[in-house]
């Protein structure tokens, strides 16, 4: 009777166009089953759910009515929910025909709300709009998380699950392709069909997959994302190729990298490969937005709107950030596993240490690279990333590589040390990042003046510090080998080497006009002159003291001529004129 009553109230619904009419059936076709679910059979319960929802369907192919679409899932889903739980309450352990036989009924609901939310578009040939990507959405995710509930109460989760995760996603690729070589609706009913896939194959991955081959797999379904989004001309899908890849780098920075690896070979293990292939999908998808760089895209709209540059920019960030995460586990997993004895003998610190320093050394050959890559290209965020890890590189080699490194008596030997190999390609990195900066005309990143300010101060501080602990090596080590007390003479050798220092500072500011060059020799002078005054006047044997102040005083005759000669560029540097 029931049954007859909804098929009434959708004809009439439609016959005078009255959605309310519609609605009241369905809402009464669903209310009498509540009172008396626990009498009814299952298969019995699901002819009459199926039953009531094939008038819905009815309507849908004439009525695009989205409520009452709306109304009869909900009361679906949640009635078949309410009659599986009965059921699993009653039994202790449901047999497996019976569980097929209520999938089954599941499917069947599924199936005809798959036809409600999208035969009224096959029928009338009219777009869809976003509240019906929901409906389609909504009942598939009901389907899933009702089915899922079953097969978790039963204890048959993973296979089970992962069986029905991928049939949904293959139902609606086939539904979206089918729609595409019809070509007789509009392009938005495949656009919905193929993202609904697309979700439910992102699942599919964490439902029977872990480890390294979910991350790939979420990295590849973000390129696969981008590539749609770019196909339909809709920026959603992109935004949700962006979103994907970020979760897929989080969860290499994260998750990935700390699994136990049992036995370790470089390059030729999970990380290296997981970190290797999302690299490269990070770069071949900012290949595809350098491709489409001279439109106004809607996320370049969005990011510039909050400041954050354009994709490209995070793209390559990420990138570049991915890659020197590969690089220090690589390192660090390689110096830990075993003793590298060729390393050692030849850089003369110990494996541990040895480690640090070739780490430092990997960073800055990498930096390298990428400022070339971002000067050539003119790429910005290279640029800015380039000199932000040299500049933590150059930290790292002054806070900690310093402190790692250990003289071993007798075997030390100046500027042949790994140490001072470290700091001279920091200082030829430093040194071709300024010169680039000075000589282009053009700007390659905003505030270029300032930067390269920076980077003339950031290669004055790796040349000071790269000479003064090789000086400090060198006397600790002759120390060792002659048991002698060489603190007189390492602090003499340091306030000549910061003064000599300044002084070709100033010579450089002087021939160059620059008053920055200047500005930074003078303050280096000051150091030296206060260490003498404050601390060598006290501590240094009488002889090395004389010859301190001897020599400090003549270089700064040398700079007071200086500054003599070149009154204009004195002036200049007082008060910004030439």
């Amino acid at each position: 009777l029931l049954t007859f009553i909804s098929f009434w109230s959708g004809a009439f619904s439609i016959r005078y166009n009255s959605k309310t009419i519609g609605v009241l059936g369905i809402l009464g076709a669903f209310l009498n089953p509540m009172l008396i679910i626990s009498e009814m059979g299952f298969t019995s319960f699901i002819i009459y759910i199926a039953a009531v929802n094939l008038s819905v369907l009815f309507i849908a192919v004439f009525k695009n009515w989205r409520e009452l679409i709306l109304i009869a899932g909900i009361g679906s889903y949640l009635l078949i929910a309410r009659s599986i739980n009965i059921i699993s309450d009653a039994s202790i352990e449901i047999p497996f025909a019976k569980i097929l036989q209520m999938e089954l009924g599941l499917t069947v609901i599924f199936l005809i709300f798959l036809g409600a939310t999208t035969f009224f578009h096959l029928y009338s040939r009219q777009r869809p709009d976003y509240s019906d990507l929901s409906l389609m959405l909504l009942n598939s995710l009901a389907f899933f998380a009702v089915s899922a509930s079953l097969f978790i109460t039963q204890g048959s989760y993973e296979d089970n699950v992962f069986y029905l995760t991928i049939s949904i996603a293959l139902v609606h690729l086939l539904l979206g392709y089918t729609a595409i070589r019809r070509g007789l609706v509009s392009s938005r009913v495949p656009f919905f069909f193929l993202s609904i896939a697309a979700l439910f194959l992102v699942i599919l991955f964490p439902v029977k997959f872990s480890g390294s081959i979910l991350t790939v797999a979420w990295a590849a379904e973000g390129l696969l994302f981008a590539v749609t989004g770019y196909i339909f001309k809709d920026w959603r899908p992109r935004l949700i190729s962006l979103i994907l890849i970020l979760v897929a780098a989080s969860r290499l920075l994260t998750y990935d990298w700390t699994d136990p690896l049992v036995k370790f070979n470089i390059f030729r293990n999970d990380l290296f490969v997981t970190s290797a292939i999302v690299i490269l999908v990070i770069y071949a998808l900012n290949y595809i937005y350098n491709l489409y760089s001279d439109k106004d895209l809607e996320e370049n709209i969005i990011l510039n709107r909050y400041k954050l540059n354009s994709v490209n920019y995070v793209l390559v960030v990420i990138g570049s950030l991915l890659t020197v995460h590969l690089l220090t586990v690589q390192s660090l997993y390689y110096f830990n596993d075993s003793d590298r004895a060729m390393i050692t003998a030849f850089f003369n610190p110990y494996s541990n240490n040895s480690g640090y320093l070739v780490l430092s050394l990997i960073y800055i050959c990498y930096v390298s690279f990428l400022m070339a890559i971002g000067l050539y290209f003119k790429s910005k965020a290279a640029v800015h990333f380039s000199l932000f890890w040299g500049t933590l590189t150059l930290l790292k080699f002054i806070l900690v590589d310093y402190g790692t490194f250990e003289i071993v008596a007798g075997s030390f030997k100046g500027f042949t040390n790994m140490h001072f190999l470290v700091g001279f390609t920091l200082i030829l990195y430093f040194a071709g990042t300024s010169f680039n900066f000075h000589e282009r005309r053009y700007l390659i990143v905003d505030n270029q003046a300032q930067i390269k300010k920076v980077t003339m101060f950031l290669l004055g501080l790796c040349i000071v510090f790269t000479l003064s602990t090789e000086i400090v090596h060198f006397f600790e080590s002759q120390a060792y080998n002659l048991g002698l007390n060489m603190m007189s003479a390492m602090h003499l050798a340091l306030t000549v080497l910061w003064a000599l220092c300044a002084l070709v500072l100033v010579g450089i500011g002087f021939v160059r006009i620059e008053p920055t060059i200047r500005l930074y020799g003078v303050a280096l002078l000051s150091i030296p002159v206060m260490k003498l005054f404050l601390f060598d006047v006290f501590l240094l044997q009488s002889g090395y003291r004389v010859v301190a102040f001897i020599s400090l005083g003549i270089l700064l005759l040398f700079v007071g001529f200086g500054y003599q000669k070149y009154n204009q560029a004195v002036q200049g540097f007082l008060f910004g004129n030439k």
